[in-house]
């Protein structure tokens, strides 16, 4: 009777489970066994949106309903003929779905705000391989909301532009993945006008205990994307499939996807990069030299540079000036210009970065620019940023108070940063 009674239970609970999961099926609302999030978001083939530091606060944006947001991720691609290509979809959406990148079509509160749009990192190759691209963005999450696709493109009009980033983007990931496209990039259309690559100083220090490990994360997509290649537009059959319900639903170890095996912080786990310091927008526009001062006071450690303090002849940074010309020569391989820029950061990330690894990294960053190739290396104040343009607004704050993410800019920061470049790429490539 026992016996009868615990398969009983156990039936009642799986079927209770796979009802709720088959509920989640496109279409259908959404149940007590799932809640919005990136998985959800992939099983249904819609985007996943979320206010700008609060990824509490997710949406799903379904493009069929909302086409805007096509033209916002992918400009010049056609956007709601581009959803007519199921055999695209069904491969995008069973792809890696953790970039962050930021869209314009649905931040109305453009103070201290914004919406970032959740993207594929190896879906950008199922798309440049099919249609091809004008202007390819590379880079780490830094580089997906300083250079949001759609705001590019008001200084590109009727250009394809194609974001391929990543979380803990690497330059090793960024030459694998520029092999990789001009391998799988379609013979019939014209090549890229422009490869962009933003470098993040970070992610850049090769000589970091976590180097390898964050590459290696990347360069396993890159390997996994290979291994199902050769079924073409049929890949997603030989894929996981993908389930609105994972077991983080009903216990949530993780609040976010966690890209980084480094130390994160207490209020913000899901971001290594949040300055552990708040203030109001009236205090700081009172005297911002307050605030200035309690970021210089302010002990908090970026894990990227631990150890730093044995490097101080930066021997294991040898490899990064031939590793920077890899880059750039595939580049160059594949469009007609480059243009490699340090992507905008507040610069507190840097507090422990050796003397000799910036000194370097300067040097060999501006040695790439040339006819072919414009290279930015520039503070955050010479971009045209200031510290509230990292700046947003977090409701779980008393008082409104402002948190600051060191590396990854709101709209404003994203749309002055943009601006900057567009005229620096004008005049560098003057006709």
């Amino acid at each position: 009777m026992g016996k009868v009674l615990s398969f009983s239970a156990a039936f009642l609970i799986a079927a209770v489970v796979v009802t709720g999961i088959l509920a989640e099926r496109p279409g259908k609302r959404g149940s007590a066994f799932s809640r919005i999030d990136a998985a959800g978001a992939q099983f249904r083939q819609v985007f996943l949106g979320a206010r700008l530091g609060r990824n509490d606060r997710k949406f799903y944006i379904d493009p069929a309903e909302r086409p805007a947001i096509l033209d916002s991720l992918f400009p010049g691609y056609g956007g709601e003929a581009l959803w007519q290509d199921r055999g695209l979809w069904n491969n995008y959406f069973i792809r890696d779905y953790d970039t962050k990148v930021t869209s314009t079509a649905f931040s109305d509160d453009k103070n201290y705000g914004g919406v970032v749009v959740y993207q594929s990192f190896t879906g950008c190759f199922d798309i440049v391989r099919r249609y091809g691209a004008d202007i390819i963005i590379l880079g780490a999450s830094d580089l997906a909301q300083a250079v949001p696709p759609d705001v590019l493109a008001r200084s590109y009009p009727n250009h394809k532009i194609l974001m391929c980033a990543a979380p803990t983007f690497t330059l090793d990931t960024a030459a694998a993945s520029l092999e990789l496209i001009a391998q799988l990039y379609p013979p019939n259309h014209k090549r890229p006008e422009y490869i962009f690559v933003g470098v993040s100083r970070t992610m850049a220090y090769l000589a970091s205990p976590f180097y390898t490990a964050l590459d290696w994360t990347k360069q396993e997509l890159i390997n996994r994307y290979k291994q199902a290649d050769f079924l073409g537009p049929y890949a997603y059959l030989n894929q996981a499939y993908r389930f609105p319900f994972t077991w983080n639903v009903l216990y949530p170890v993780r609040r976010d996807a966690n890209h980084l095996p480094l130390v994160n912080r207490i209020s913000h786990p899901e971001r290594w990069s949040i300055l552990d310091l708040q203030i109001s927008p009236e205090e700081y526009q009172a005297d911002p030299t307050v605030f200035d001062e309690r970021r210089r006071l302010n002990k908090q450690e970026s894990s990227i540079f631990l150890n730093a303090e044995n490097e101080t002849e930066c021997k294991k940074m040898q490899r990064l000036p031939e590793l920077l010309q890899t880059v750039n020569e595939r580049a160059l391989k594949l469009a007609r210009r480059s243009v490699i820029f340090t992507t905008p950061t507040m610069g507190d990330e840097l507090r422990q970065a050796p003397s000799c690894y910036i000194t370097m990294y300067n040097r060999e960053i501006l040695n790439l620019n040339g006819e072919r190739t414009l290279a930015l290396d520039r503070e955050m104040k010479d971009y045209g940023l200031n510290i509230l343009d990292f700046a947003f607004r977090d409701s779980r704050k008393r008082g409104g108070r402002l948190t600051f993410d060191v590396a990854h800019p709101n709209l404003s920061g994203a749309e002055k940063f943009t601006a900057f470049l567009t005229q620096a790429i004008g005049e560098h490539f003057q006709p």
